[in-house]
């Protein structure tokens, strides 16, 4: 089904064609055309002007564009080739506005134009005939099947390298080998050794404060003063 956009898509690339001066044929429109159509399905998986494209006479073509250009905004000048052929030109009629434009939508257009717009047509028509890839697989008369398209390489990143000068290399040297040193100075602490003599010697302790904590309570019973001085000289 033909998207509403189409019409503002074909007054696009006519415009911008026309801004660098070139006057395009229909069939200039239309390969233009469906090469976005094109790049489009390579990124989004569905076409953008919902044309129905098929191979025709001189490769893709949509019927739907002959009428479409007669409702345009655009001006239409017949002439008559050297063989008496009819062809057909396309003027804007005004500057291309890009303004209800999505920005990405306009970048792949105005990619697709510029490089190929200048082409000559039979450039053009050898390119959207041999190289595109919903015609490498259709026959005469068939509808494009654009599931052939296929997606864009995978972007590699790019790491990108700090260089620093000889001076700022040089002061962070510095700074490393200032820290190295200090840390060389520092006295690792290790813990004693919890070995018997440790514990007995806590066992005393203990068994002394809980005399000393008995005292206060008791009472009548009389304490020599020899007692008091021995008890006194273990608890200092």
């Amino acid at each position: 089904m033909m998207n509403p956009i189409v019409g503002t898509l074909v007054e696009y690339i006519v415009r911008r064609l026309n801004e660098q001066e070139i006057t395009p044929t229909r069939t200039q429109v239309a390969k233009l055309l469906y090469l976005v159509d094109v790049e489009y399905f390579r990124y989004y998986r569905k076409i953008i002007s919902g044309l129905q494209w098929r191979f025709l006479h001189y490769g893709p073509y949509a019927v739907e564009i002959e009428p479409l250009l007669k409702k345009l905004d655009i001006d239409e000048q017949e002439i008559t080739t050297g063989k008496q052929h009819k062809a057909f030109l396309y003027k804007g009629k005004g500057p291309e506005d890009a303004s209800t434009m999505p920005t990405a939508l306009r970048i792949l257009i105005n990619t697709t134009v510029d490089e190929w717009g200048g082409q000559n047509l039979y450039s053009l028509l050898d390119y959207v005939y041999y190289e595109t890839e919903p015609m490498a697989q259709a026959s005469r008369g068939d509808l494009l099947d654009f599931s052939f398209v296929l997606p864009p390489p995978p972007v590699e990143a790019v790491t990108h390298t700090a260089v620093l000068s000889e001076a700022t290399h040089a002061e962070l040297a510095q700074k490393y080998k200032s820290i190295r040193e200090l840390a060389s100075r520092i006295v690792t602490w290790h813990p004693p050794p919890y070995d018997e003599v440790y514990f007995q010697a806590m066992s005393t302790m203990n068994a002394e404060d809980n005399v000393l904590q008995c005292l206060p309570f008791l009472g009548g019973v009389t304490i020599q003063k020899e007692a008091e001085i021995s008890l006194s000289n273990q608890q200092e």
